[in-house]
């Protein structure tokens, strides 16, 4: 029984290694043991060589052993493994991922799927003939209504540290720099993670010894300095929710409290608002080329950005506290 148990695992890991060996480049074994690492197929780099060698063997893998680190990948004139191939649907689904929701994937996960977005790209690389799946990805975009900005670099270190402990609950050691440029050592929990319009990554925690709705904090990825994931568990506090954080406007810059806003808006302005309301008791008045907007929302900096971006096309705001 254990030796059937050894062989199901042994098929399992090399059913899994060629799902990864990509057709139009070469990996390497270490390569292919990073992007193991935290799931269920990790094994010895010496164990993944070991099977490679095999699978040489056995199907139509090439291994380039030129120079080191040796290359694998697969046959020009190889038809792979057509149970493991995307189809082009899901292809092209892979890459709106890849390209839209990457940077919220923890990294140990972004290195399990790193095999799975190259093969998506070479599967919509040939099959250009069919053009409507790859003339789609020239169709659709995320349009940012913001300034574009250069989004600033996050170091891979300090991201798999953080992304690894939010993902299993783990205490963080951070070191940052804060607004003042002043620079903390820290113990935090991380509770969520978002990406702002801007590009930039915050990180929603509470620090040691601090409970309590009113100490969540936030922290910017890319001024944590240092990071290391202490392997502590903690248990998600129950009075947390990252949609409801954002609901309450904690990332508008504000402190959740829903007022009663009323403002005048010239009509060519504010016509968007009959079909995108700033809540479900929204209601509007029309006098002329004039709308009166009344809603309730969440007061915060965004909202007070967003009202001043009308510049003189909005006037008469009035907020009243609930």
């Amino acid at each position: 029984m254990v030796k059937r148990a050894n062989d199901i695992a042994a098929l399992r890991l090399g059913m899994e290694l060629l799902k990864r060996i990509p057709r139009h480049r070469k990996i390497s074994s270490k390569e292919l043991h990073q992007q193991l690492n935290g799931t269920p197929y990790e094994r010895s780099k010496r164990t993944i060589e070991r099977h490679l060698i095999a699978l040489c063997e056995h199907f139509d893998i090439e291994c380039d052993d030129s120079s080191k680190p040796y290359g694998f990948r697969w046959k020009d004139q190889a038809g792979g493994l057509s149970l493991l191939q995307m189809n082009e649907s899901e292809a092209l689904f892979m890459e709106l991922a890849r390209r839209h929701l990457s940077a919220l994937l923890p990294a140990s996960l972004q290195n399990h799927m790193h095999g799975f977005f190259e093969n998506a790209q070479s599967t919509l690389r040939h099959h250009s003939s069919d053009t409507a799946n790859n003339d789609w990805l020239k169709k659709v975009m995320v349009v940012n209504t913001l300034q574009p900005l250069l989004v600033p670099m996050v170091d891979e270190k300090v991201f798999k540290a953080v992304s690894d402990a939010l993902y299993h609950n783990h205490w963080l050691k951070v070191t940052f720099s804060n607004a003042k440029g002043e620079i903390k050592t820290k113990q935090v929990k991380p509770l969520g993670l978002a990406q702002k319009d801007d590009g930039r990554l915050y990180l929603v925690v509470r620090f040691e010894g601090h409970e309590g709705v009113a100490q969540n904090r936030q922290l910017v990825l890319n001024r944590i300095q240092t990071a290391h994931d202490t392997g502590r568990t903690f248990t998600p506090p129950d009075d947390f929710d990252l949609r409801e954080y954002d609901a309450r406007g904690g990332f508008g810059f504000g402190h959740g409290t829903h007022i009663h806003l009323e403002f005048v808006i010239k009509k060519h302005a504010g016509q968007h608002l009959y079909e995108s309301r700033l809540s479900e008791d929204q209601t509007i008045q029309a006098h002329g080329d004039e709308l009166k907007i009344q809603a309730t929302v969440v007061d915060s900096m965004r909202l007070d950005k967003w009202l001043f971006s009308f510049g003189s096309d909005v006037w008469g705001v009035q907020k009243q506290a609930i």
